[in-house]
């Protein structure tokens, strides 16, 4: 998945995701295992099986990704029923249909015309 395909399910998606939450926490590192049936999650800074963080549903997760990506940029966002704005650093308001949409939005924004996509790895 590219950062491109992923900026086009946040700016689409109607409600919160965990098929998206999947996308952006591999595209950041954490590692997705099959084993059987049952899929387990490794953190990037772990070895132990761990949930991902719900990104496209929580405010604080979705501000946490903003912090770790771009620690001296400051996210500004602002929301209505079914329509949110996010902003990270000197960068466009970015529109999606929830605060935490928007947040991941403003990051994989960020990263893309800063063309530092790495900074999300």
């Amino acid at each position: 998945m590219t950062a491109q395909e992923i900026i086009e399910g946040l700016r689409t998606s109607q409600e919160p995701s965990r098929e998206l939450d999947a996308q952006i926490a591999e595209f950041v590192g954490f590692k997705k295992v099959e084993q059987g049936s049952k899929v387990i999650w490794l953190a990037p800074w772990g070895t132990e099986p761990t949930k991902i963080p719900y990104y496209s549903r929580s405010i604080d997760q979705a501000l946490q990704l903003a912090q770790e990506r771009f620690p001296s940029d400051m996210c500004a966002f602002s929301w209505e029923p079914n329509n949110a704005s996010a902003k990270l650093g000197k960068n466009e308001f970015v529109t999606a249909a929830n605060p935490a949409l928007a947040i991941c939005l403003a990051v994989f924004t960020a990263a893309t015309l800063s063309q530092n996509v790495t900074n999300l790895r």
